[in-house]
């Protein structure tokens, strides 16, 4: 398990456990620690720093595990340098800077993020958080009016492979309201044991029904109550 770790110096933890109840640190001290890092990005690079809320794929991608990472470019305006950045690992100890996925120049941060494949396409969720005074001006310009004042919005982009990069899926990529007239933040899709993919979240401080995931031939995502 990765974790944001506060300590001195702060970064991404490692624990590790047995049985997922009684947990163990590994090593004394952070294995991401909190400093300058660059990925590649498009035709170029990018600088970014790690905040938090690390993600683990979950499975071995040609030979490598990585970690996503709601981080921060070292450029542009606090309202628009979230970005999610990659570390990658063959042993899960010794990580190194992957590709940057996303970086919209528009949200402050990408809070939570996940990835997960469905019919060779390549889907990442992230909670576009803005807690700076002014919202970006790019985000008011890209999303629908409704949204455009929000300082919590889940976002669901979509990329030809793992590495990306990725862009806002087809049609309605904000899954804001569930089917029931819930709202929620911090989304995780699983793959169900019929083979569908369900959506849960936290909805007023608890756990959510499941959601049933329905992909469009274009890729587009939206959920149904069964």
């Amino acid at each position: 398990m990765v974790f944001t770790a506060h300590g001195t110096p702060p970064g991404i933890g490692l624990a590790v456990s047995d049985d997922l109840m009684e947990w163990e640190l590994v090593g004394d001290g952070p294995v991401v620690p909190q400093q300058v890092y660059q990925g590649t990005w498009g035709d170029g690079t990018l600088d970014w720093i790690p905040l938090a809320d690390p993600y683990l794929y979950p499975e071995p991608i040609q030979g490598w595990y990585y970690m996503v990472i709601n981080s921060k470019a070292t450029v542009g305006p606090d309202s628009g340098n979230g970005c999610l950045s990659t570390m990658r690992s063959q042993d899960m100890l010794h990580w190194e800077p992957g590709p940057v996925l996303c970086y919209p120049r528009s949200v402050d941060r990408l809070e939570t993020p996940q990835v997960w494949e469905h019919a060779d396409r390549w889907y990442l969720y992230f909670g576009a958080a803005h807690d700076q005074p002014q919202i970006s001006a790019n985000w008011a310009a890209e999303v629908p009016p409704e949204l455009a004042e929000r300082r919590r919005a889940n976002c669901v982009y979509m990329a030809e492979s793992f590495v990306g990069p990725y862009s806002p899926a087809p049609g309605q990529w904000w899954l804001d309201a569930m089917p029931d007239g819930r709202g929620g933040y911090i989304h995780k899709v699983l793959h169900g044991p019929d083979g569908g993919d369900v959506l849960i979240t936290t909805t007023d401080g608890k756990l959510s029904p499941a959601y049933r995931v329905v992909y469009g031939e274009d890729g587009a995502v939206s959920l149904t109550s069964r």
